[in-house]
């Protein structure tokens, strides 16, 4: 059963729990990122349209309606109507339209491969930083446990030294352990939640903001 370690207060509320596969798709999503090289794509999408639209015949469309004469008489009417259909094509501008069509279509491509990249390079960036994650998260559940044990080895330890049963030499010893226990631990969950924050970050998200509270479910 695969087990979620949070960091989060009991009060905290957590909106989502957020696996590999949904960390990698929250980032394409909403990286700054990549929300910036997004949008140059799509203006170099448009372009290429534009570009290729010009190649098309183009067909306009005029109509008027309104008075005939600033001076109307009762012998004729008042308005007029006039509609015009106009269809233009042009076939030869000395190659200007093709020269912008293969300009806008290699802008497009080099736009296209610049998103690729830098999506790719996210998704790396979050890979790594999620396995360190992981191994700080499950590293803390083992230490947790060994803490727990050595506390509860130590609690016993400290009633029979109570009772003369121990030396007070067996008695440091397990309070040492105990403490060094502690130490690791502490700083195993201090790893984890830099970890968490980093994640957050790269993700799309303000670690300061209440409302980003997810847990990462660890590999």
């Amino acid at each position: 059963m695969t087990q979620i370690f949070s960091l989060q207060s009991s009060s905290a509320a957590v909106d989502q729990k957020v696996s590999f596969e949904r960390a990698i798709k929250i980032a394409v999503e909403k990286s700054p990122v990549l929300s910036s090289v997004r949008s140059e794509l799509s203006i170099r999408e448009l372009e290429y349209t534009n570009s290729y639209s010009t190649f098309m015949p183009q067909l306009d469309l005029n109509a008027t309606h309104g008075l005939r004469d600033s001076n109307p008489s009762i012998y004729k009417s008042p308005t007029a109507s006039e509609l015009n259909l106009q269809l233009t094509e042009n076939l030869y501008d000395n190659g200007l339209s093709i020269t912008k069509y293969k300009s806008a279509k290699l802008q497009k491509e080099i736009s296209d491969l610049s998103f690729r990249n830098e999506r790719d390079k996210l998704t790396l960036t979050i890979a790594i930083e999620y396995m360190r994650y992981s191994l700080a998260a499950n590293l803390a559940l083992v230490q947790e446990q060994q803490f727990n044990m050595i506390n509860k080895q130590y609690r016993t330890i400290s009633n029979q030294y109570q009772q003369g049963l121990k030396t007070r030499r067996d008695y440091l010893r397990f309070k040492a352990e105990l403490r060094r226990s502690e130490i690791s631990l502490e700083t195993s969950k201090t790893q984890v939640q830099k970890s968490r924050l980093e994640l957050l970050k790269l993700i799309g998200f303000d670690p300061a903001n209440t409302q980003a509270a997810f847990e990462f479910v660890p590999v």
